[in-house]
């Protein structure tokens, strides 16, 4: 799926959980008549980390790819679920308000793709590392070279997940 923010071109790796029928041309698919499906053991109501994490996770997602539902099963612990929600971009919205702007996480986001084009064209075929401090706006760029690529802490777990044979 594509999409645009700013002046960048966006290129996502989604799939498409379903279609609604009352809008939908199945010879074309569009986002815009998709939901998408998710799940979730945290109670809908009155969770803190629902609402400051998952409900802004998802409200990105809708908002990224012109999807303009998600529905939503909570199961409880035997794996149940027992209640669905029917959610909008503009449910998530207000009801994540209390936690996050998600216009700022896209001025964020545009910034920092206007960051790393900028610092790479400006010596086109260097390695880059960009690293972003916790809790800040702020992305470093530093040069790098191919022995440093990828980072170790990257390829060192790769190495214990048995994708790459150690050293």
């Amino acid at each position: 799926m594509s999409a645009k923010l700013g002046s960048h071109n966006l290129l996502f790796s989604a799939s498409v959980d379903c279609f609604n029928p009352d809008i939908c041309d199945f010879e074309s698919p569009d986002p815009s008549c998709s939901v998408m499906l998710k799940s979730s053991y945290d109670k809908a109501t009155d969770n803190i980390n629902f609402k400051r994490f998952k409900m802004y996770e998802w409200c990105t997602t809708l908002a990224s790819l012109n999807i303009p539902y998600v529905l939503a099963g909570f199961r409880n612990y035997e794996g149940i679920t027992e209640v669905l929600k029917l959610y909008t971009e503009e449910d998530l919205r207000q009801q994540g308000k209390e936690y996050w702007d998600i216009n700022i996480g896209f001025t964020f986001a545009k910034e920092a793709l206007s960051f790393i084009e900028k610092t790479t064209k400006t010596k086109p075929g260097t390695v880059f590392s960009f690293t972003k401090k916790n809790h800040t706006s702020h992305i470093k760029a530093e040069e790098t070279n191919m022995e440093n690529f990828p980072p170790k802490w990257f390829t060192e777990g790769l190495a214990e997940a048995g994708i790459l044979p150690l050293g």
